[in-house]
C-alpha cells in the first residue's frame, strides 16, 4: 500500500507500466492489490485508478494503441477489520476506470486455517451462505460493478486435509491439518495422479458445485470437469464477462481448459443458430420470392432446352431431379463446369467462384471433426475450416439423407451467389466430389471478449 499513498510513487508506477506494456507489445495491464484496511487506503486506490486510466487514455490518443486495464480483487468488495469496522473497495472508481475485474473466487477454506474438510471454491454453500462465489458476485454487482466487467476465477488446484478419522470422510469431517504439501495446496495435475495411484473415486456435489475425493487418510477438495462446466455456464447465465484460470500450468493435458471451452463453444453455436433463424432465414425467403418471380420463366426455358437430350420426351421428370451421385465422372465434370459458368453469369460480383476439391475441404475442416462443427439445420451440418493459404471458411455440407438433386443444388448456388452483399456472408465456391454437395463461404468470426488474451498468471478470458 505504500506505493499508492504517495503521488510521485503512483506517477512512476503508471509511467513504467505503460512503457513496459508498449515495449513488449502487451494488450493490457493487470494489477493485484491487497484489500483496503483504512478509508485512506480506499481513497488512495481511487486516486491511482483514476490517474492510471487517464494516462492509458492519453497514451491511446498519442499512439493509437489501446491498453486494457484489469485488476484482481478479493472475493468480497468489503473488508471487515477489528471491532466489526468495514472498509470497502472504491467500487465506483473501479467501475469507471477498469475494463475487467478478476474476482478471486476460490481458497475460501484452507487446511492451515480451517480444521474441517470443506470445498474451497463452492459456487453455492448451504453451510456458509455468505462464503460462496454466487454470494460474492451478487455483492459486487449490488455495490455497483457491472456484471459484464466481472470474471470469476476457476482454480486449477485443490486443498488436501489429513482426516482425524479416515472413516469420516464427508464434507465437514474433522481434520488434523494440511496433507501432501506443507500448506495442503495441490495442483490439478497432482490430484489426478493421486486419484489414479489410489484408484480413488471422485465425487461431485451439485449443492456446492465442487468435486472431492478421499483416499487413505486424506480428503481433497478441487474443481474437476463437472464443476468447471457448471461455473462457466453460471458465468454465461449471469451475463458475466467471463472467467480466468489460476493457474493454467496446473492443468492435466488441457482437461479443464477444454471443458471450459466446450461450454463456450456450445453457447456460440446456439447464438449462431438463433441468428440464422431470426435473420438469415426470413431474408433468404424474401429474396427467393423476388428473384424467382423474375427469373423462373427464363430459367425453366433455358434448362429445358439444355437437357432435352438427356431428358428425352419422357413426361416423367424425375431424372433431372435425381442425385448427382448416379452420374459418371465425365458427366459430373461437365455439370460442375456448367454450374460455374451459370453462376458467374448470374453474379458479376463473384467472377472468381471456385470449385474446391474434396480432399482440400476435408483437410481444412480436420476431416469434418465435431470440434469444427458450428451447427446443423435441415439441410445438414456447417463446419469451420482453414485452407492451406490461411483463409478461414465455413462449409455447408448437404446431408446425405437429403433428396436435393442437381437442379436444386444448382439453383441454391446461383441464388446464393446473386445475393452477394457487403452485409451478407460471401460464398466463395462449391464442391461436388465423392457424392458430396457443399457450399463454401467466408467464415464470419464471432467477436467477443475472447478476442482479448491475458498473459498474466495464465489468465484465460471468456
Amino acid at each position: 500500500m505504500s506505493m499508492i499513498n504517495n503521488s510521485s510513487s503512483r506517477n512512476s508506477f503508471i509511467k513504467s507500466s505503460i512503457e513496459t506494456a508498449t515495449m513488449y507489445g502487451f494488450g493490457g495491464l493487470d494489477i493485484c492489490l491487497f484489500r483496503p484496511n483504512t478509508t485512506s487506503d480506499s481513497l488512495n486506490m481511487a486516486a491511482l485508478f483514476h490517474e492510471w486510466r487517464s494516462a492509458v487514455d492519453s497514451h491511446y490518443r498519442s499512439n493509437n494503441t489501446k491498453l486494457i486495464l484489469s485488476m484482481c480483487a478479493y472475493y468480497l468488495p468489503i473488508n471487515t477489520i477489528a471491532n466489526n469496522v468495514t472498509v470497502s473497495y472504491p467500487v465506483d472508481s473501479i467501475q469507471k476506470n477498469f475494463d475487467l475485474v478478476n474476482i478471486v473466487t476460490f481458497d475460501y477454506f484452507v487446511p492451515l486455517k480451517d480444521k474441517f474438510a470443506h470445498p474451497h471454491a463452492a459456487l453455492y454453500d448451504p453451510d456458509h451462505p455468505n462464503i460462496s462465489t454466487d454470494y460474492a458476485i451478487r455483492q459486487w454487482i449490488d455495490k455497483g460493478l457491472s456484471a459484464e466487467k466481472i470474471l470469476i476465477g476457476l482454480p486449477y488446484h485443490g486443498w488436501a486435509w489429513e482426516l482425524l478419522n479416515p472413516k469420516e470422510n464427508q464434507i465437514g469431517a474433522l481434520t488434523a491439518g494440511p496433507a501432501i504439501t506443507p500448506d495442503g495446496s495441490v495442483g490439478y495435475k497432482g490430484i489426478k495422479g493421486y486419484v489414479q495411484s489410489y484408484k480413488a473415486e471422485v465425487m461431485y456435489n451439485s449443492a456446492y458445485v465442487e468435486n472431492y475425493c478421499s483416499f487413505a487418510s486424506l480428503w481433497v477438495g478441487f474443481d474437476d470437469v463437472d464443476a468447471i462446466r457448471a461455473k462457466v455456464s453460471y458465468a454465461r447465465e449471469k451475463g458475466l464477462g467471463g472467467y480466468f484460470a489460476f493457474q493454467v500450468a496446473n492443468d492435466e493435458n488441457w482437461i479443464l481448459s477444454r471443458a471450459a471451452a466446450q461450454i463456450e463453444g456450445e453457447n456460440r453455436s446456439n447464438l449462431k443458430r438463433k441468428f440464422l433463424i431470426k435473420v438469415l432465414v426470413p431474408l433468404a425467403f424474401f429474396a427467393c420470392l423476388v428473384i424467382l418471380t423474375y427469373s423462373f420463366r427464363t430459367t425453366l426455358l433455358s434448362y429445358a432446352k439444355k437437357y432435352k437430350i438427356q431428358c428425352g420426351c419422357c413426361s416423367n421428370r424425375t431424372w433431372r431431379d435425381s442425385n448427382l451421385d448416379s452420374l459418371n465422372s465425365t458427366s459430373r465434370d461437365i455439370y460442375v463446369g456448367t454450374l460455374t459458368t451459370d453462376v458467374q453469369k448470374v453474379s458479376s460480383k463473384s467472377p472468381d467462384l471456385k470449385v474446391f476439391k474434396f480432399v482440400d475441404i476435408s483437410a481444412a475442416t480436420n476431416n469434418f471433426s465435431c470440434h469444427n462443427k458450428l451447427g446443423e439445420g435441415g439441410y445438414g451440418p456447417v463446419y469451420k475450416g482453414k485452407l492451406r493459404a490461411g483463409q478461414e471458411i465455413a462449409v455447408k455440407r448437404l446431408s446425405k439423407t437429403s433428396r436435393q438433386g442437381y437442379e436444386e443444388f444448382k439453383n441454391e448456388v446461383m441464388l446464393t451467389a446473386r445475393l452477394q452483399h457487403v452485409n451478407l456472408v460471401k460464398v466463395i465456391g462449391f464442391c461436388m466430389e465423392r457424392e458430396e454437395k457443399m457450399l463454401i463461404y467466408e467464415y464470419l468470426p464471432n467477436k467477443s471478449l475472447d478476442s482479448f488474451i491475458f498473459v498474466i498468471h495464465g489468465i484465460q478470458i471468456l
